[in-house]
């Protein structure tokens, strides 16, 4: 039976300032606890309008890595820092047997802290990282600029979608949920590519794929609703569905699709939920 995690996200203040001090234990020292609580207690706007898109940088060592990580102040960063490295939004995924050497699709890679945490697990791993905010990217690429310069990572600009093509963006939310838009005003007149799974395996040389992560922030639906050419290739997967599409909406696409899948875990967030799936032998 799948494991399921209810998740909580509205916390009072006092909360916030109670839980940067209980998760001490994933810095490297004290100080990176004050820059916690400094990029918490900066996370809302006007921060981020001040401080622009590319906002005021600060290290961050988080215990798990060997080097610091650098966090946007008046942004999202220090949310998905702690997704990652101290609630353990991923963790599943160490256990769900991937090989030695994996190829990983990080498809909303925002600023590069989920596929630093894939390597920390698998130092061999071949990473495609998609991310479709030119300043998220550009953080991606301050983050994993040693990776970068190998064969473990490679960044590519754009959206994931169904058809290659483009779109716009929108920006409404906060910088880790960034959604695909017309190109129309709500996508503030921006052309972004949209980057079909096909033509992304067929740029890299890809064949199989071991664990496809991916985050979109409501353009799922869009995706598995057209999977069938290539949900065949991937092993695992680790998707958010976003409402109004739901896992169960997900799970009957895949079945559609021809994709026969065990559930290891869903994680249940008042916004968006999280599954971990593999394909059946």
């Amino acid at each position: 039976m799948a494991e399921k995690v209810a998740v909580s996200r509205g916390k009072s203040i006092k909360q916030r300032f109670e839980d940067v001090f209980s998760r001490k234990s994933a810095y490297k020292s004290f100080i990176d606890v004050c820059v916690d609580f400094f990029l918490v207690l900066t996370t809302k706007r006007p921060f981020s309008t001040i401080v622009g898109p590319l906002g005021l940088s600060l290290p961050l060592r988080p215990r798990s890595l060997s080097r610091s990580i650098y966090l946007r102040m008046g942004h999202s960063d220090i949310r998905v820092a702690i997704d990652n490295f101290y609630n353990g939004e991923y963790a599943k995924v160490e256990e769900m047997g991937l090989s030695d050497k994996p190829v990983i699709f990080d498809l909303g890679a925002n600023i590069g802290l989920s596929a630093l945490l894939f390597l920390s697990w698998w130092p061999e791993a071949q990473i495609i990282s998609v991310e479709p905010d030119a300043a998220n990217l550009k953080m991606l690429k301050r983050n994993c600029r040693s990776e970068l310069s190998t064969s473990n990572l490679q960044e590519v600009y754009g959206f994931v979608a169904a058809r290659d093509g483009a779109a716009g963006i929108d920006r409404s939310s906060d910088s880790w949920a960034f959604k695909k838009a017309d190109l129309s005003p709500a996508g503030n007149g921006e052309s972004i590519p949209c980057i079909s799974i096909p033509s992304l395996m067929q740029q890299f040389n890809i064949e199989n794929i071991d664990l496809f992560k991916c985050d979109i922030e409501g353009s799922e639906a869009e995706l598995f609703a057209h999977c069938k050419p290539w949900i065949n290739r991937i092993k695992n997967m680790v998707v958010e569905t976003h409402p109004p599409y739901s896992l169960q909406d997900l799970y009957k696409d895949l079945q559609q699709a021809g994709w026969d899948f065990q559930i290891h875990q869903e994680i249940i967030h008042p916004a968006s939920s999280v599954t971990f799936l593999s394909r059946r032998a």
